[in-house]
């Protein structure tokens, strides 16, 4: 009996009624509410963690429950004509007091009496309900739409909670994460350092933007003033670049600023072919600092100008010897003018030497170097060269040389596309009946702006030649530059179809599987071309974003950290790397 009685009055019981949960309640209170009605059968309850059932479905209130049907609370009035006890289940008794509870559910008041509703008798002969009245009258048909009914309100108020919770958290984690980060996307802070990045990775535009509107905010700060005057020199606002270096030469005119003010000086001049003047701060540049690459390199344009063929060469070989690609290439465009002048061909070949060895040591400016050597083979008549750097420029990823990134203190007019498009011209001219040289005639309209001829040029040579892949591959790359993905893909099938194996047409392939999120595809391309020299960068940074995605933080560190040790320039390691550092 003590353990009887211990039961009933353990708080064990939770109830589901009117979208709230009531609880924990005894055995003893929840007796008390369903003989007044603040429970009714259809509310849900559970014990103990135990599974949800309908109030009149737990055996442990059957006696309270016929208790509530024998005699209703004091003060109403029972209208219970005719009721047959002696054929009458407790099933039958909750199903009448259905019609009750569920009338009281919408308009139940703690403290008004209530009064049953009428209810008919069931046929003995039959087990049916004579009349549903009252339940139609409710806008229910039968006790399993009402249960149905019940069951979906409660289904989709627990949904709606939820959800709430979830959009709640979510709120809470971003007004946290902001405070932690303490973002102002109008900070001096963010706009510096935010333009400083794009700077980092060859986003000039971008840069400019960011860094103009920090300078507004903090208009003495030399550091800004230095960064954004090469800017300024790139969009050829010449004047306000000069002002900008003035003022930070006139604070910082004893260091090593100096160097750099006079390089972006004498580069204002030497745009507006002021030689002299050009030539004047460069030197000052040099005087700082011998081995300063670009004093050296645009020293090298002032002679170049200048027709000083051989003051030219030693200043590019400086530059080249400090690193400088840029000089590599203006080292052999200097000796193929010196050969020219001179009609001495060992220069020709010099210039081949120093095309060849930049082939070997650099990925980038890689699709110049092989026009100018397959220029070069057209100067020494060598028709094998012409068609072999041919191929070379067209097996080369078209992106590479725009993935580099480039400084703004070097002049570097001399290298565009517009400028290399005469020789272009004469490498197609040496066989117009080749399919592969009208395609890299194409690749030299599209890259010096003559876009809607380099697009008639390539339909051109894929219509010429249905089974090159080198043909497609570079078509495909171009077509995605067109904005015309569609049309981009299915020429990018054709490559596959014809020349699935060929490195350049996996590597197209790998990225449009990448921007397609299709992982396993781009690991499985990006991975056949990995272990290619001429393909390791792109390769390389392709499957870090794999990994990157697949939640493989420290693979993809290793590879970027691959990636930093062959190029320092590269701009997607370089944007990979820093994505890394800030996780």
């Amino acid at each position: 009996m003590g353990q009887e009685k211990l039961d009933r009055k353990e708080k064990c019981w939770l109830v589901k009624s009117n979208g709230k949960i009531l609880g924990p309640l005894s055995f003893d209170e929840m007796v008390d509410k369903v003989l007044t009605r603040e429970i009714v059968v259809l509310d849900e309850c559970i014990k103990n963690l135990g599974r949800w059932k309908f109030v009149r479905d737990e055996q442990q209130f059957v006696k309270a429950i016929e208790e509530l049907r024998s005699h209703p609370p004091l003060g109403e009035e029972t209208k219970t004509e005719g009721l047959s006890s002696n054929t009458q289940t407790i099933t039958e008794t909750a199903d009448i007091d259905l019609d009750r509870t569920n009338m009281g559910r919408y308009d139940r008041k703690p403290t008004s009496n209530i009064v049953d509703a009428d209810f008919k008798e069931y046929s003995t002969a039959t087990d049916e309900r004579i009349s549903d009245e009252p339940m139609k009258r409710y806008g229910y048909g039968s006790d399993s739409q009402l249960k149905s009914d019940v069951r979906k309100s409660s289904k989709n108020l627990w949904i709606f909670l939820a959800l709430l919770l979830v959009a709640l958290a979510y709120f809470v984690l971003e007004q946290k994460n902001k405070q932690k980060k303490g973002i102002d996307k109008n900070s001096f802070e963010y706009l510096s350092d935010s333009g400083l990045r794009a700077y980092r990775y060859g986003e000039y535009d971008k840069a400019f933007s960011l860094l103009s509107q920090g300078a507004e905010k903090r208009t003495t700060d030399v550091d800004l003033k230095l960064q954004l005057a090469p800017l300024f020199i790139r969009n050829n606002e010449l004047t306000q670049a000069q002002r900008l270096l003035q003022e930070v030469l006139a604070v910082r005119y004893q260091d090593d600023y100096s160097k750099q003010v006079n390089v972006g000086l004498g580069l204002t001049y030497l745009i507006d072919q002021d030689y002299s003047n050009a030539e004047k701060y460069f030197k000052s540049s040099l005087k700082v600092d011998g081995n300063y690459l670009p004093a050296n390199f645009n020293m090298g344009m002032v002679s170049f100008f200048k027709n000083d063929t051989d003051s030219a060469i030693s200043y590019f070989q400086k530059a080249r010897d400090l690193g400088s690609a840029e000089a590599a290439l203006m080292l052999a465009k200097t000796y193929i003018r010196k050969a020219k002048a001179s009609s001495n061909e060992k220069f020709y070949q010099m210039a081949a030497n120093e095309i060849e060895k930049l082939i070997n040591k650099s990925f980038d400016y890689r699709q110049k170097a092989f026009l100018m050597a397959s220029y070069i083979a057209y100067l020494q008549n060598r028709e094998i060269g012409i068609k072999s750097f041919a191929d070379r420029f067209l097996s080369t990823d078209p992106q590479m040389d725009q993935d580099h990134v480039h400084s703004l203190l070097l002049y570097r007019d001399e290298l565009s596309w517009d400028r290399l498009f005469d020789w272009c011209t004469q490498v197609y001219n040496s066989d117009r009946t080749s399919n592969r040289m009208l395609a890299l005639y194409a690749i030299c309209q599209y890259q010096a702006k003559k876009r809607i001829e380099g697009l008639k040029s390539f339909e051109s040579a894929t219509t010429g030649s249905k089974d090159d892949g080198l043909i497609f591959a570079n078509f495909s790359y171009f077509l995605e530059q067109f904005n015309d993905p569609n049309r981009s893909g299915a020429t990018l099938s054709l490559a596959i179809k014809s020349s699935g194996s060929e490195p350049l047409v996996q590597l197209i392939k790998a990225r449009n599987c990448y921007k397609a999120k299709d992982l396993e595809c781009a690991k499985r391309y990006f991975g056949q071309v990995s272990s290619l020299p001429a393909f390791v960068l792109p390769a390389k940074v392709g499957l870090a974003q794999v990994a990157l995605q697949s939640g493989e933080e420290s693979k993809a560190s290793g590879l970027i950290n691959d990636v930093r040790n062959i190029s320092s320039n590269y701009a997607p390691g370089l944007r990979l790397s820093d994505e890394l550092a800030l996780r």
